[in-house]
């Protein structure tokens, strides 16, 4: 079993890729204590992000259990997700304490 990928939190939208991924290839993960792939649709460089699930436009990314920002497009499963499809969402620290 080769794991390429790793989901911090069973409710996220992304994994985190660990090496680089090219269009087509399969990359494995855990998923409470389960083996799942998902197939890339595009190259995908080492530690950056591939969606496990389809997102739309304004969607919340979840990540770490967190909120990490919200979709500024349409991304199918297997697709990277990055600052090019992301933005920054605002936060209040204090209110999350």
């Amino acid at each position: 079993m080769r794991i390429r990928a790793i989901l911090l939190q069973p409710v996220d939208k992304v994994v985190t890729v660990v090496d680089d991924v090219h269009a087509g290839d399969t990359v494995f993960y855990q998923k409470e204590g389960q083996e799942v792939e998902v197939e890339a649709r595009e190259e995908v460089p080492a530690f950056h992000k591939v969606a496990v699930v389809d997102l739309k436009d304004g969607e919340e990314v979840i990540k770490y259990g967190q909120v990490i920002g919200a979709m500024m497009s349409d991304a199918k499963k297997g697709d990277w997700i990055s600052h090019k499809n992301v933005r920054s969402l605002p936060r209040n620290y204090d209110e999350e304490c």
